[in-house]
């Protein structure tokens, strides 16, 4: 009997152990694929942006062969300082008033520091950028980077509710 209950005891624990080694390797796979999803999303995106600021900004071959390598800087460091922004989320209202003065001055400082880190790679950025494209054409360019992102949340707001936002024509 004892001998039975032993051998039972050790199908069910290795049951479970394949049980778990599967589920797992299947999360695994099914986070892999969100991950390349996610890639092909971002890349699919960046084509469309380029293509999108080199029609509205009218770039020359010879302008957008100077533009596109500081662009792509710029977008490097602009995407550096946003992941600071979103790593370090507003606390909630339960956390904030229970924090000190000084605590709440310290991240809104924070979010100070943040803001001017971004002025100034926007006027670093302008600077190199208005000996390769006209002024006009920044002025442009930086009405169109708002107007593309506006577009892509519109975008992203009509696949998440299709029934909401009937589908509009262009892009």
């Amino acid at each position: 009997m004892k001998r039975k209950t032993i051998y039972d005891l050790f199908i069910k624990v290795f049951v479970i152990l394949l049980i778990l080694f599967f589920t797992t390797d299947s999360f695994a796979q099914v986070k892999g694929e969100k991950k390349k999803f996610r890639d092909k999303m971002r890349q699919k995106i960046e084509v469309q942006k380029i293509a999108f600021i080199t029609n509205k900004v009218d770039l020359t071959p010879e302008e957008a062969q100077s533009f596109w390598p500081l662009y792509n800087e710029y977008e490097i460091k602009r995407k550096s300082i946003q992941k600071e922004l979103v790593d370090r989320p507003p606390p909630p209202h339960e956390i904030v008033n229970e924090m000190t003065d000084k605590e709440a001055e310290q991240i809104i400082q924070d979010r100070f520091l943040q803001a001017q880190g971004m002025l100034d790679l926007k006027i670093e950025f302008y600077e190199k950028i208005k000996d390769v494209i006209s002024v006009k054409k920044i002025l442009i360019l930086f009405e169109t980077e708002k107007e593309f992102k506006r577009i892509l949340f519109e975008k992203i707001e009509e696949h998440r509710n299709p029934r909401k936002n009937p589908r509009k024509e262009g892009w």
